[in-house]
């Protein structure tokens, strides 16, 4: 029998479309299932409890400041220049996520299918501070599942 012990948290890659991209930090991997309660004629001791839907967070990138000959950089700067109409318009790559095994190789992953750029913050621009310029870029998206 095989052991196994908790995945780290910090060996991981992110792809969007056929691009690899170094985040420092993903988060909003999450969903909750809201439910609907339904009064039975005649029974008062509880309700029932039906599904309704399902409610996914936002996905959250974090990285160093990116070059701006990729991919994504322009697809954000195409996101601040037109209306959220024209984007809504454009297939988006989905995004993939993945959890990296001590070998490099995916040990779970999780897919996010039509994501848009719905925020992107640069961090502060601090002369007193050594450290690097911070990125973070947040995605909506429909769905996800891990694959």
């Amino acid at each position: 029998m095989e052991f196994s012990y908790p995945a780290p948290g910090f060996y991981f890659q992110v792809k969007i479309g056929l691009q690899t991209y170094s985040f420092k930090e993903v988060s909003g991997i999450e969903f909750s299932t809201d439910f609907e309660e339904i009064a039975s004629g005649g029974e008062n001791d509880f309700k029932y409890k039906a599904f309704s839907r399902r409610k996914y967070s936002d996905l959250e990138l974090k990285k160093g400041f990116i070059p701006r000959d990729s991919l994504l950089a322009e697809f954000l700067n195409f996101s601040i220049i037109n209306s959220p109409a024209v984007i809504s318009k454009l297939k988006m790559y989905p995004i993939i996520v993945h959890l990296l095994d001590k070998e490099g190789t995916p040990s779970q992953s999780w897919i996010f299918y039509e994501p848009v750029p719905s925020k992107w913050k640069l961090g502060n621009l601090d002369a007193m501070e050594n450290n690097y310029l911070m990125e973070s870029i947040t995605f909506s998206y429909n769905h996800f599942h891990s694959i």
